[in-house]
């Protein structure tokens, strides 16, 4: 990362890797979520110090906070399509609701 007169550059790792430095102005309009702004909320939760250690290693220290909201995500949304899943295939819950939506 050069810091300039203006801005700070990004570094050649991170471009190497498709990253981009992006402004404090727009940062609220980069955090996107299905074209939504998503909105964050300051917790403080205790992690194992084994978690925080692997997703600060996976991270390369920076941006790790971010990597573990991204994996939350990614398990919440997944097990939530895993049951809707799992119900559309189970022929119990289709009699079910068939009985259901014939009342």
């Amino acid at each position: 990362m050069k810091n300039t007169k203006d801005k700070l550059e990004t570094s050649k790792e991170a471009k190497a890797m498709g990253l981009r430095r992006i402004s404090r102005e727009d940062r609220p309009i980069a955090v996107r979520h299905l074209g939504k702004q998503i909105e964050k909320q300051k917790i403080s939760i205790n992690l194992d110090k084994s978690i925080i250690d692997h997703f600060k290693k996976v991270s390369g220290g920076k941006g790790y906070q971010t990597l573990i909201n991204n994996t939350l995500r990614d398990v919440v949304f997944s097990q939530s399509n895993s049951i809707a899943d799992n119900l559309l295939n189970d022929e119990r819950f289709i009699k079910a609701m068939k009985r259901k939506l014939e009342l």
